[in-house]
């Protein structure tokens, strides 16, 4: 089942101890949603990634988090209930958040960018296109199979 991306950018940013910016936060949402649809095949957040000059964006986490600018984003996600909090419903997906996280922690946010900003990838496609905004599934599953499924 997928989840928001509210619980998503809280549960990053709480495995980052509230030490990530907002374009790290985007990033890592993003392609966290895209090993996630890689693996499993399957999304991890329910609601869609839009191509932004800048990268893939979620929308919604975008507006809470933008005050930040490039500081580390603080916890704005009050009422908002963590993944771990929600009966256990998406233990899956906390273990995989964890996972990936630790897996790209190490990254820095250049790098992140790199990774999102793939030639023919999905966010590519979407800003060639620009008669959508939003970024196809079935885009991202493809840049998935095309460019990390090899390195996963």
């Amino acid at each position: 089942m997928a989840i928001s991306s509210f619980k998503t950018a809280k549960k990053l940013c709480s495995l980052s101890n509230w030490n990530i910016s907002n374009l790290q936060l985007q990033k890592l949402m993003y392609l966290s949603h895209l090993f996630y649809l890689g693996r499993k095949g399957k999304p991890l957040i329910s609601r869609p990634f839009e191509a932004w000059k800048l990268g893939p964006v979620s929308p919604d986490v975008y507006q809470r988090v933008k005050i930040f600018k490039n500081r580390p984003v603080l916890n704005v996600f009050y009422g908002i209930k963590t993944i771990e909090e929600d009966n256990l419903l998406y233990k899956e997906e906390a273990l995989f958040l964890a996972d990936i996280y630790q897996k790209l922690a190490q990254k820095t946010a250049g790098e992140l960018v790199d990774m999102t900003h793939i030639k023919d990838g999905a966010w590519d496609k979407a800003q060639k296109n620009q008669l959508y905004s939003v970024i196809k599934e079935s885009d991202i599953l493809e840049e998935y199979n095309k460019f990390y499924k090899k390195y996963d």
